[in-house]
């Protein structure tokens, strides 16, 4: 509808639309199902090109089911897509093998995505490629994402990260809400971890409501503006300062500007 619900950050008043920040999106597109291209999510299959080819056939107002199972992936492609829902329904999506610099999900150029339900799990703590630089969700150049009820567990770099990129467009909007993080690889060599980073120009964006467990820190907040932190808990993080030391072990919000 066209309600609003009022924030008070930094002592302003910035109103945000209702059907960005309050409830799901509502599509009247196509549904696709995850299924039906052959991503068979059983744990051992590459499902990256099967995921790859339902999204790139993307309509505008669609909706994409995933009806559980381990998706094993390696970088997917979400790029200027709008008003599309992701629902995981407790699917897992997992790297699949070790590849610097990919996220899970690469979100680039899109508005109003709405993404719940899935479990993003990167590689165990022993296996040797946990200390490639890969992220669960990468988010680019894109306005009014919401991220929430979701888990984000054995992460190497950023669980979420909200940036621009190459003189792109600002991110602005950015609901992260009921989110768990967990069980982070800490990498000593990479001081810029943490479980959520908004950089670079991402703007009027909410962090809320969200379980905060074993990871290196837990928000980094770096020249962005007009955004809030709600009702985060934060337990056990051993949180690294900027040059890669280690700063202490309650460590939560970083926040830093240039």
């Amino acid at each position: 509808g066209g309600s609003t619900e009022t924030l008070n950050i930094n002592g302003s008043i910035t109103l945000i639309e209702e059907k960005i920040f309050g409830s799901n999106l509502v599509v009247a597109g196509l549904s696709y199902a995850m299924v039906r291209w052959f991503a068979v999510g059983d744990g051992s299959a590459d499902d990256t090109i099967g995921i790859q080819n339902c999204i790139n056939s993307l309509s505008d107002n669609s909706r994409v089911t995933f009806n559980g199972g381990n998706y094993l992936s390696t970088r997917i492609n979400i790029d200027t897509k709008n008003n599309v829902i992701f629902e995981g329904n407790g699917s897992t999506i997992q790297l699949s093998y070790g590849v610097s610099f990919t996220a899970l999900f690469d979100i680039d150029g899109c508005q109003e995505l709405d993404i719940s339900g899935f479990d993003f799990v990167g590689t165990s703590d022993t296996d040797p490629l946990c200390n490639d630089d890969y992220r669960a969700i990468d988010v680019r150049s894109s306005s009014f994402t919401k991220i929430h009820h979701n888990t984000f567990s054995k992460i190497s770099s950023n669980g979420i990260f909200a940036r621009i990129l190459n003189g792109g467009n600002l991110v602005e909007g950015v609901l992260i809400t009921d989110n768990t993080f967990k069980d982070f690889s800490y990498d000593q060599t990479t001081p810029n971890q943490s479980a959520v980073t908004l950089s670079e120009d991402a703007e009027y964006s909410i962090v809320s409501n969200n379980f905060f467990f074993r990871v290196p820190s837990a928000i980094r907040f770096i020249d962005g503006a007009n955004s809030s932190f709600i009702n985060n808990m934060v337990l056990n993080s051993n949180g690294d300062n900027w040059d890669g030391t280690l700063l202490s072990d309650r460590a939560a919000v970083f926040a830093t500007f240039t």
